[in-house]
């Protein structure tokens, strides 16, 4: 009995895996596949939703549209009726686009969110749950269902970015999402370690171990990318020297490498570097507003500066050479006072 659950249980995962990927890649079931199957005939209950229909197929199953997560057909009748339960996730899947279409996102959510109860082990019912939460602006509600996304079949690279990045954005942090943060980097640099400790190595396989070497150089920069989302966020030194440190290995020329180290020279009062990093920031043409907010961030640091250190961070020769000209008079003053108060007789 156990082995036959086990069984249906795998059968149940199997079945909806598939028909979701189906639905979410817009493909349609031919009407003639309904005709071939007996519909059997629901109970009807008085001001009750019974059944379902559109865009030529039709399911004996529920779509409650006031509340579709309360009505999502169970993992039994799934097993029982594998097509009707097909016809029923297309059938949601299309109101949830055409919800979305009209901009009723409160409605898109309540299907996505069907969606997900009926697959539970799928990545992508939640990360599409968490994606309207924070269209809407509900950001807590965005974190906690990327977060279930991480545990399930089918999660992505983007899908961690994507729940690094709603904390990141969060006015405050909490130890616990620090934790979840670090968890999460930890994990996907451990996972990107295994790929590359593979190696190839077999004969022919040149070009596809550039391939690979190359994706996991770009899937790295995406990790410290996010770890410096969360340096600048929460004003971590030793997190922001540790992944622009790694950036300028893994991304040279990406604007956000220089961003971030124009974030971390500005970070330890590093002026001078700031400077540098903006300059080179203009010669690989960042866009004119980026290089403006620079420009302003290193004049409002400049301006807290006493006026000689101003002059050196400018790194204007002009500048250098006045301020050398007014030590060099400000030394021949003194040493004129000096000889005046030497040649000066003492009184009697």
């Amino acid at each position: 009995m156990n082995a036959m659950n086990a069984m249906n249980a795998r059968v149940l995962r199997t079945t909806s895996a598939c028909l979701l990927a189906l639905a979410c890649a817009g493909s349609s079931w031919p009407t003639s596949a309904h005709a071939e199957t007996k519909a059997a005939e629901p109970e009807t209950v008085d001001s009750a939703p019974v059944g379902a229909e559109g865009n030529g197929i039709k399911t004996k199953f529920i779509i409650d549209d006031a509340d579709p997560e309360n009505h999502v057909p169970s993992a039994a009748e799934a097993i029982h009726s594998p097509l009707e339960m097909g016809y029923w996730v297309m059938l949601v899947s299309d109101r949830a686009l055409e919800a979305k279409k009209r901009g009723d996102l409160a409605s898109t959510v309540k299907y996505y969110r069907a969606l997900a109860k009926a697959s539970p082990d799928i990545a992508t019912s939640f990360t599409r749950v968490c994606g309207v939460y924070e269209t809407m602006g509900d950001r807590d509600d965005a974190i906690k269902w990327c977060r279930v996304a991480l545990d399930q079949a089918g999660v992505t690279l983007q899908d961690y970015a994507h729940f690094i990045g709603l904390l990141a954005a969060k006015p405050e942090l909490t130890s616990a999402e620090f934790g979840d943060a670090d968890h999460v980097l930890a994990h996907i640099e451990s996972e990107l370690q295994k790929l590359g400790a593979k190696g190839t190595g077999k004969k022919g396989e040149a070009v596809r171990a550039a391939l690979n070497a190359s994706q996991l150089a770009s899937e790295q920069a995406v990790v410290q990318d996010l770890r410096c989302q969360l340096g600048v966020r929460t004003h971590d030194r030793a997190r922001l020297a540790s992944c622009t440190t790694a950036l300028r290995t893994l991304a040279p020329h990406d604007p956000k490498t220089l961003a971030f180290g124009f974030a971390f020279a500005l970070m330890t009062r590093n002026l001078d570097q700031a400077a540098q990093v903006l300059e080179t920031a203009k010669q690989a043409k960042l866009p004119e507003s980026a290089i403006a907010l620079m420009q302003q961030r290193l004049d409002d640091e400049l301006a807290q500066q006493p006026l000689w250190r101003r002059l050196l961070s400018r790194g204007h020769v002009l500048s250098t050479a006045l301020l050398g000209l007014f030590l060099c008079a400000a030394a021949a003053l003194y040493a004129r006072r000096r000889l005046r108060n030497h040649a000066r007789p003492a009184s009697v």
